[in-house]
């Protein structure tokens, strides 16, 4: 069963409060972009520690957008790039691409 981004933890947080949720996203999405850029770099540059770094952010958001199985994949490619190993980079970048499609749209 693949798994979709949503907001539904958001929506729980916000209740009734519009104006709190469209700021939470906005700033949501201006952190995940600049998390993905970062992290992009890092890898290009060969420094996994650093991206390492990143990831350890964005699987947080992960868990906020619904994603449990994404967030596991994120937490154990944290820890193989803490110790140098990028193998599970493609992978992560899969992930990255799904939600930023979805915060698009939102």
């Amino acid at each position: 069963m693949k798994e979709a981004p949503n907001l539904s933890y958001l929506e729980e947080i916000a209740g009734q409060d519009n104006d709190f949720e469209q700021r939470f996203i906005k700033l949501f999405k201006e952190e995940f972009l600049w998390e993905v850029g970062m992290y992009l770099r890092y890898i290009q540059k060969n420094e996994p520690r650093s991206a390492a770094e990143i990831v350890t952010k964005s699987k947080y958001k992960f868990s906020i957008l619904g994603l449990e199985n994404s967030y596991d994949f994120a937490n154990t490619h944290e820890e193989n790039l803490q110790q140098g190993d990028t193998s599970m980079h493609y992978g992560f970048q899969k992930i990255l691409k799904k939600v930023n499609l979805f915060l698009s749209e939102v």
